[in-house]
């Protein structure tokens, strides 16, 4: 799936901001009124953000496996593209492919 397909630094900033939206909902419970949506927030950013970096550790797992596991691979798993030995990611799909 590409929704995992970010870097460790991009994971790092979504986790920023996640927290720093989590820490405005907490500031809103806070308040003398908060609302419902603050709660919802409260719950739902730190969840997700667990659960995508769970997803990511297991996507980025399943490519070092796939590649890295001793075979020397010369093409893209995914859209058959030829790659170089140096190359990261394929040109065509934007696979990871060495770790």
């Amino acid at each position: 799936m590409k929704v995992y397909n970010v870097t460790k630094g991009q994971l790092i900033t979504i986790w920023v901001f996640g927290l720093i939206a989590t820490f405005v909902a907490l500031v809103e419970l806070d308040s003398y009124n908060p609302s419902g949506w603050a709660t919802v927030f409260l719950i739902l950013i730190p969840a997700t953000l667990v659960f995508y970096t769970i997803g990511w550790r297991v996507y980025e797992k399943n490519i070092t496996i796939e590649v890295g596991n001793g075979k020397n691979i010369n093409h893209c798993t995914d859209c058959g593209e030829n790659i170089s030995v140096e190359s990261k990611f394929c040109k065509t799909c934007g696979k990871k492919l060495y770790v």
